[in-house]
């Protein structure tokens, strides 16, 4: 049986020994979680995606051209047509068009 100095102190032991173990996966989870921010911010960068298609699901921060005027989006994943659906894209640049 162990007294209680000995138990206090291989107390220490373990504590310190699992500390000199976690310290570089803190040190690699702080620079992930870096890297996981930067990724975030180049993923809500603004970004041209094209002519519309109804085929394709944009995102918030998107830009894209449809019936000559450039729609941004305001909505993630979102898929419905600019100019026919006001709370999911707003008109950036008008058309120049005359009809």
């Amino acid at each position: 049986m162990m007294t209680e100095a000995e138990t206090k102190v291989l107390g220490e032991v373990i504590v310190y020994a699992v500390r000199q173990e976690l310290a570089p996966i803190k040190e690699e989870l702080s620079r992930l979680t870096l890297k996981l921010e930067q990724a975030e911010l180049r993923a809500r960068e603004l970004r041209y995606a094209g002519t519309w298609h109804a085929n394709a699901k944009y995102k918030k921060g998107n830009f894209c051209t449809h019936n000559g005027a450039l729609w941004a989006c305001l909505i993630d994943d979102i898929c419905t047509i600019p100019g026919h659906d006001f709370d999911g894209w707003q008109l950036a640049v008008k058309s120049m068009a005359r009809s």
